[in-house]
């Protein structure tokens, strides 16, 4: 033993990323990723977060994560019901985006 503590090399965080805990990339973890703070759009049915994530290895990703105050009897039919118009959703705002080249930098 020498006496000297291994340490993992420091990482360097985009602009984007705040590096707090939400960040495991910063710890210099292989499986780590950077992940900025949400935006969270409240609603009246209850709130939808989206977050960047980049991890250090692999592509990077939005997350999107819909919180909906449903009915617990009525909880089934109405997620069955989201899902391919989240679909849509997703797949409109993709398409409108590449067509117009917005993320393209």
């Amino acid at each position: 033993m020498t006496g000297r503590r291994w340490r993992r090399p420091p990482r360097t965080c985009p602009p984007w990323c705040p590096q707090d805990h939400r960040c495991t990339a910063r710890h210099g973890y292989p499986s780590g990723e950077h992940r900025s703070a949400p935006i969270i759009w409240h609603t009246r049915y209850g709130a939808i977060h989206v977050a960047a994530v980049a991890p250090l290895t692999g592509s990077p990703r939005i997350e999107v994560t819909t919180v909906i105050r449903l009915d617990p009897d009525r909880y089934r039919q109405a997620a069955r019901a989201l899902v391919p118009t989240l679909d849509t959703a997703v797949r409109t705002v993709l398409a409108a985006a590449s067509s117009t080249g917005a993320g393209k930098e």
